[in-house]
C-alpha cells in the first residue's frame, strides 16, 4: 500500500489499485479515474477555461472509463494505477497549497470534499466554505450551478449572500436563472417571493430581444425589396396595389406535401414584424389604414392557403374590422370563406400542431358569434365530403384546452356536436 499525506486532515492509498481519499482517517472516497487529461498539442484551446468544470465540459472526460458488457471498466488510454495514484495526489497537494480553491478540481470533488473537511473541523474550510461556494456560483458557469443547487449547498449561505449572488445572476444571464430555478424548480433555494421578479425580468428580456431581432429582420425584407428606409416603405405601400402581395408570395408558409415540412419560421417571423409595423401605421394615417386593409383584404381573399396560415398564425385579421369579415362571409361564392374550408380541409396542414391550431384564436376570440354562426351556416351547404373534412379540420384542437370549449359550441351550431 502507498500513502501520500497531504495534510492533518487528507490522506490518499493505494489499495488493490484504487485510489482512495481519507478524511480524518476515515474513508470518504474512492477516485475512479483521472478526471482530465489536456493534450499538450490542444492547450491553445484552454486559454480561456476558468475552472476544471470547464475544461471537462469542453475536452469530454477523456480518461474516464467505460463500462463494457461484462461489466469491467475500460480506458481510451489505459494508465498504471501507481501513475494515476500519484496523479490524484498531486491534484490534490496542488489543491491545498491553493487555499482549496475550487477551481482546481471538478465540483463533484471539491465541494463534498471542502463540506467534509469542514464539518471535521478544519480551520482553512471553515474559514473559506462559503467563499468557495459563492465564488464558484459567481462564474455562472451552467454546470457548476446546477451541481451547487442540486446539492443544496447554498444552505450553507446566509440570505444576504444568496440575495446578492441571484441579483448577480439575473443581470448576467435571466435566461439560466429561468432555466434552472423555475423550469428546473430549484427556486426554493432562493425563496418563493423571488418568482415574480425572475418572471418579470425573463419577459422583459425576450420582448427586447424579441424585438431587437425583428427589427432586423424587417429592414432585411426591406432590402430584398430594394427599399432603403420606412418612409420609401410607406410610399410604395401607397402607391403600389400589389406589394404586400409580393411580401406574402415570397414570405408565406409552403403548403406541406406528403412527408415535408413546412414551416421557415425566419420568414414567418418577417410577416410578424411587419403586421406590427402595419397596425402602427394604421393607427396614424386613415390613408394608410385605408390602403392596408384593402391589401390585407384581397391576401384573405387570395386563393392560398399558404398565405391564409402566415395571416392567422401573426394575426393579420386584427388589421380588419368585424364589418369587413362580414361583407367577406356574406358574399355569395366567398372567396375568403373558400380559401378558409381549403385550409380546414386540408389534411396535410392539419397533421401539424400549429397549423391546425392558428385558426382557434381567429374563429373563437376575434369573430363574434354572429359571424361564427354565418360561417357554420355556409359549412352546413358543403357537400357532404368537403362538410366532413372541414369539420375533422375543426375538431383537431377539440383536446387543447384554450379552446376545447369554444370548438364545441362551434360544431354544435353546425349541428356536430
Amino acid at each position: 500500500m502507498k500513502e501520500f499525506k497531504i495534510n492533518e486532515y487528507i490522506t490518499l492509498r493505494l489499495e488493490k489499485d484504487e485510489t482512495n481519499i481519507y478524511v480524518d482517517n476515515v474513508k470518504f472516497l474512492t477516485c475512479k479515474y483521472l478526471l482530465i487529461n489536456i493534450p499538450i498539442e490542444q492547450i491553445e484551446y484552454f486559454e480561456e477555461i476558468q475552472s476544471i468544470d470547464e475544461a471537462s465540459d469542453t475536452l469530454g472526460k477523456s480518461l474516464e472509463p467505460t463500462v463494457g458488457f461484462d461489466g469491467t471498466f475500460h480506458r481510451k488510454n489505459e494508465i498504471p494505477p501507481e501513475i494515476e495514484f500519484w496523479g490524484h495526489c498531486s491534484n490534490l497537494q496542488v489543491w491545498y497549497e491553493n487555499n482549496y480553491d475550487t477551481r482546481l478540481l471538478h465540483s463533484n470533488l471539491a465541494f463534498p470534499l471542502l463540506k467534509k473537511l469542514t464539518e471535521v473541523g478544519d480551520p482553512l474550510a471553515k474559514t473559506i466554505f462559503q467563499e468557495e461556494i459563492c465564488k464558484r456560483f459567481e462564474s455562472f458557469y451552467p454546470t457548476t450551478i446546477k451541481y451547487l443547487l442540486a446539492g443544496k449547498f447554498l444552505h450553507f449561505l446566509t440570505e444576504e449572500q444568496k440575495n446578492s449572488l441571484l441579483e448577480a445572476w439575473i443581470t448576467k444571464d435571466i435566461e439560466n436563472v429561468f432555466v434552472f430555478l423555475i423550469g428546473n424548480k430549484f427556486i426554493s433555494q432562493f425563496g418563493e417571493q423571488y418568482r415574480p421578479i425572475i418572471l418579470e425580468q425573463f419577459n422583459r428580456h425576450i420582448k427586447i430581444r424579441e424585438e431587437a431581432y425583428l427589427e432586423r429582420e424587417l429592414v432585411i425584407l426591406f432590402e430584398e425589396l430594394g427599399i432603403s428606409s420606412q418612409e420609401q416603405f410607406i410610399l410604395r405601400l401607397i402607391s403600389d396595389d400589389y406589394l404586400l402581395k409580393d411580401i406574402f408570395k415570397i414570405r408565406q408558409y409552403p403548403v406541406p406535401k406528403g412527408d415535408e415540412l413546412g414551416i421557415n419560421y425566419t420568414h414567418l417571423n418577417v410577416l410578424k414584424e411587419l403586421c406590427r409595423f402595419l397596425a402602427v401605421l394604421s393607427e396614424e394615417d386613415v390613408v394608410f389604414k385605408t390602403v392596408i386593409v384593402n391589401q390585407v383584404r384581397e391576401l384573405f381573399e387570395s386563393q392560398s392557403i399558404g398565405i391564409l396560415f402566415s395571416l392567422l398564425r401573426y394575426s393579420f385579421y386584427k388589421l380588419l374590422s368585424l364589418e369587413d369579415f362580414e361583407s367577406m362571409i356574406s358574399q355569395e361564392d366567398s372567396p375568403f370563406l373558400k380559401n378558409l374550408f381549403d385550409y380546414l380541409g386540408n389534411d396535410k396542414m392539419m397533421e401539424y400542431f400549429d397549423s391546425s391550431l392558428v385558426p382557434c384564436d381567429f374563429l373563437y376570440q376575434y369573430l363574434n358569434k354572429e359571424l361564427r354562426t354565418l360561417i357554420a351556416e355556409s359549412i352546413k351547404q358543403l357537400t357532404d365530403y368537403r362538410q366532413s373534412q372541414v369539420i375533422i379540420g375543426l375538431s383537431k384542437r377539440i383536446n387543447h384546452r384554450s379552446c376545447n370549449e369554444s370548438i364545441k359550441k362551434f360544431l354544435s351550431i353546425i349541428g356536430k356536436s
